[in-house]
């Protein structure tokens, strides 16, 4: 353990250049191994089921964009409402509207 901590680019270095080695050896130990008509036969499914993944990853990340839009849309609605709310209670305590307010019309930032 005392030696991923000293050497971190170094393990750093061999994890990324194992795993390059091992991704680039891999179709060549394929080709060598499989004969050409096996692998024609394996394309047109392997073609097939990437499609369907590749629609399936589509539709979920089409889901994860609408609900993080929703979450900003009602985050946005709650800033909005915080703000009535300031109006209201400035009105109510007899303050001109936005006086006193601060970093609230910023949109939260400091500044």
């Amino acid at each position: 353990m005392l030696f991923l901590t000293n050497h971190l680019w170094l393990c750093g270095f061999f994890l990324v250049g194992v795993t390059t080695l091992i991704a680039m050896a891999g179709p060549i130990i394929v080709r060598r191994r499989v004969s050409l008509e096996n692998l024609s036969n394996n394309n047109e499914v392997a073609g097939s089921k990437f499609a369907v993944v590749g629609v399936l990853y589509a539709v979920m990340q089409a889901f994860a964009v609408i609900v993080v839009w929703e979450k900003f849309n009602d985050a946005e609605g709650r800033r909005t409402g915080s703000r009535r709310s300031d109006d209201d209670l400035s009105l109510i305590g007899g303050r001109p509207s936005g006086a006193g307010r601060g970093d609230t019309r910023s949109g939260g930032r400091l500044s």
